[in-house]
């Protein structure tokens, strides 16, 4: 699969998404995967998409769930208010930090998410997304879904997808996975919130 690099404009929020194929997880699973109050989350900018939060994707109960290094929640939510006007709360990942999300599931096919963000650092760092899963054997499998850049601004990032393989798939066709953001480059100072899966295993 090809990838583009965008160029660097204040502003401008640029990801590619990447497939991944994995075998998938236990079919008597797939109740975990159930999303009955999906949201067009980024309707304002042309995205028909129906969205829902993974648990704590907005940040608003703290770090719970999430593994930062170097990372922190901090005061102050992105501009749009996507998941609600009382949020209070992002993620902040400067350079050198990490952070990953809780686990959360999305199903058979080409899933995809996004998220708000915005680096008021250098504007010639980027954002590394992050696809985390376990294999067939529990092993822990890291693949890059794609780089953002950002200005200094709120904006939602472009679609990043996923693809669950058929490779051992099951028949519930469902898989549970992480997202990590890191960091690249040098002098980048991200905020990163309200994480949204669209997880196709509500249509």
């Amino acid at each position: 699969m090809t990838f583009s690099r965008p160029s660097f404009r204040r502003g401008t929020l640029a990801a590619v998404g990447a497939g991944l194929a994995f075998a998938l997880w236990a079919p008597n699973a797939f109740a975990s995967c159930s999303y009955p109050s999906a949201q067009q989350s980024f309707s304002q900018w042309s995205d028909s998409a129906y969205y829902v939060s993974p648990v704590n994707g907005g940040l608003e109960a703290g770090s719970t769930g999430w593994d930062l290094s170097g990372a922190n929640v901090v005061s102050g939510n992105e501009s749009y208010y996507l998941n609600g006007s009382s949020d209070s709360h992002s993620l902040l990942i400067p350079d050198g930090a990490s952070a990953t999300s809780p686990s959360f599931c999305v199903a058979k096919g080409y899933p995809t998410f996004r998220f708000m963000v915005r680096n008021t650092g250098s504007r010639f760092a980027a954002l590394r997304v992050d696809v985390l899963f376990q294999d067939s054997r529990g092993g822990m499998v890291r693949s890059t879904a794609g780089y953002v850049w950002a200005g200094s601004a709120w904006e939602p990032s472009r679609k990043l997808a996923i693809m669950l393989g058929v490779t051992g798939a099951t028949t519930a066709g469902q898989a549970n996975v992480q997202i990590r953001f890191v960091p690249v480059g040098y002098g980048g100072n991200f905020q990163v919130d309200d994480l949204l899966v669209d997880p196709w295993c509500r249509r």
